[in-house]
């Protein structure tokens, strides 16, 4: 055994700050992704996936470099370029935006044009 790194006071000092919350120790960065897509937005509102998963990290949105339209992404209510208080971040074909998001379900997407995609990734 060599030499200890810490003296058995600043462990103690350590351990104190732990207990009373002075000092945090971060989760795991990742438990697992999900991922998903919806393939029919279109010019109505929808949530992007009805599925529920807690993030620790957001979301990736991305959209095919074929949608012919714009998706335009945010919560509930997003329109698409119609209204300035509730306009999406518009994505193009090929375009993609990170989120930070508790979770997938609370994003919605709607569409300039029928039958346009977009695929996500939450971790």
């Amino acid at each position: 055994m060599g030499t200890p790194k810490y003296s058995a006071a600043e462990y103690l000092y350590f351990l104190w700050d732990l207990i009373r919350g002075k000092i945090t120790v971060k989760p795991e960065i990742t438990k697992g992704i999900a991922h998903g897509s919806n393939l029919d937005v279109d010019m109505t509102a929808e949530q992007l996936t009805s599925r529920s998963f807690s993030c620790r990290n957001g979301i990736v949105i991305k959209t095919p470099a074929g949608n012919g339209g714009t998706v335009y992404v945010g919560l509930v209510g997003v329109t698409a370029g119609t209204t300035p208080l509730t306009d999406g971040f518009p994505l193009g074909g090929g375009d993609s935006v990170t989120i930070e998001i508790e979770d997938v379900n609370l994003i919605y997407v709607i569409a300039s044009q029928a039958n346009q995609e977009a695929f996500w990734l939450a971790s």
